[in-house]
C-alpha cells in the first residue's frame, strides 16, 4: 500500500494534517523514541517540554498502527472490575493502577485543550452496556465499587439506556462521565505537531532495524541512517 493512502476512516476525516519528517543526521540526542503512536508521541512531547533533545523514529506515517485505527474511546478504567484489579495487583499497586487509569481521560483532554488538537474531542461519557441480565448484575457490582471510590459513574436501567442509545436490546449499563471520544488519528497528528513545536524531531518512513551500544552511547540503525542517543524508548 502506498504510504499516502488513507489507513482508516479516521485518517480521511482528520482535521489535523499529516506530520512528515525526513531523516537528517545530527548530534547525539538525549532520547531516541521508536514508534509514532500515542506512547512515543507523548514521550517525545513531554521530553521536549522538559528541555531534553528527542528524536522520534516512525517506520511508516504518524499513527499508522493501532493508535490511528482504534475505536476512539477515551476510557477511564480497565476491563477488569476495580475489586479484581486490587486482587491481582494488591491493595497498594491496585489503588495506584486504578488512580492512573481513572485520571487518564483528564490527562488526554487536558493535552487536547492545551495544544488545541483538532480531533473532535467530546468528554460526554461512555456507556458500558449489558446484553444479558447476568451482565447487568456484574455492572451493578462494578458500580458499587466505583461509588465506594467516589468516581462519577452512574448505573442506568433499561429504559434510560434505551433513551440514550436508541435500542432496547440491552438490560442496562454504566455511564462513565470521566470518559469520552476522539478521532484517534487526529489526536496522534496533534500530538506530533505539539512535539515538533516543543523542539522534538520526528522522522517518518524510518523503520528501526537494530539497537546497540557503541562507546557508552546507544546507536539506533534505520533504513535511512543512524541515530545516537543517551537513552532509548521503545
Amino acid at each position: 500500500m502506498d504510504h499516502a493512502d488513507p489507513v482508516s476512516l479516521w485518517d480521511a476525516m482528520s482535521l489535523e494534517p499529516r506530520i512528515s519528517g525526513d531523516f537528517t543526521p545530527g548530534d547525539t540526542v538525549d532520547v531516541a523514541i521508536i514508534g509514532g503512536g500515542y506512547t512515543g508521541l507523548s514521550a517525545a512531547l513531554h521530553c521536549a517540554e522538559t528541555g531534553l533533545s528527542a528524536h522520534l523514529l516512525e517506520a511508516r506515517e504518524i499513527g499508522h498502527g493501532g493508535s490511528g485505527r482504534n475505536a476512539g474511546l477515551v476510557n477511564a478504567a480497565a476491563w477488569l472490575p476495580p475489586a479484581k484489579v486490587r486482587d491481582v495487583l494488591g491493595a497498594d499497586y491496585g489503588a495506584r493502577f486504578l488512580g492512573y487509569f481513572g485520571n487518564g481521560p483528564r490527562v488526554v483532554f487536558d493535552l487536547i485543550e492545551k495544544h488545541q488538537i483538532r480531533c473532535d474531542a467530546r468528554q460526554s461519557g461512555t456507556i458500558h452496556a449489558a446484553h444479558a441480565p447476568s451482565g447487568f448484575r456484574s455492572l451493578q457490582a462494578r458500580h458499587a465499587e466505583w461509588q465506594r471510590l467516589g468516581e462519577p459513574v452512574d448505573l442506568i436501567g433499561r429504559d434510560e439506556l434505551a433513551d440514550l442509545v436508541g435500542s432496547r436490546a440491552f438490560f442496562g449499563g454504566l455511564l462513565d462521565h470521566r470518559a469520552g471520544t476522539i478521532n484517534p488519528m487526529g489526536y496522534c497528528r496533534g500530538l506530533a505537531r505539539a512535539a515538533v513545536a516543543a523542539g522534538a524531531k520526528v522522522s517518518t518512513n524510518a523503520p528501526a532495524r537494530a539497537i546497540g551500544r557503541v562507546d557508552g552511547t546507544w546507536r539506533v540503525t534505520t533504513d535511512v541512517g543512524e541515530v545516537g542517543a543517551r537513552n532509548v524508548i521503545l
